[in-house]
């Protein structure tokens, strides 16, 4: 028997297909200030998690006061991405977040006069910053704790 498949309808509503889809979306909230480990190192630890969990991942933009962190893709993947980035927040907190800057020679303009643009940076943000000494053997790099 041959069925004459020109007068078949299907009928998809927007509800329909939000009922059935396996995507996700979930907004993770992390303190701004941790977004930077979040991403990593060249974006290191950011894109290891959109590999690992086939999850798309949307960070504020820089400048912006929000804390929140948006994650789609499948279910499971969002779960997994959600999971990963609140423990590397989690163990950001724990242990601290570091960075390496190469200062060559303007040492002296990131300190200021008598320490105080350093104690600024230091009071706004509770960062230690470590001045490589002349005895170390890459001089122009600042190790920034915290």
């Amino acid at each position: 028997m041959i069925q004459d498949l020109t007068k078949v309808q299907v009928d998809f509503t927007d509800e329909s297909i939000k009922a059935e889809s396996p995507q996700k979306n979930v907004e993770v909230s992390i303190y701004k200030q941790n977004h930077k480990c979040v991403i990593g190192k060249g974006e290191a630890n950011i894109k290891k998690i959109k590999d690992e969990t086939s999850t798309k991942i949307d960070l504020s933009a820089e400048g912006a006061e929000t804390n929140i962190i948006a994650v789609r893709g499948p279910k499971e993947g969002v779960i997994k991405a959600k999971k990963l980035l609140l423990e590397i927040s989690n163990e950001k907190q724990l242990i601290g977040c570091t960075a390496e800057i190469e200062a060559n020679s303007v040492h002296k303009l990131l300190i200021g006069k008598k320490g105080a643009s350093i104690k600024k940076v230091i009071e706004k943000t509770g960062a230690r910053i470590v001045f490589l000494s002349e005895n170390d053997d890459d001089k122009n790099t600042i190790n920034i704790i915290g």
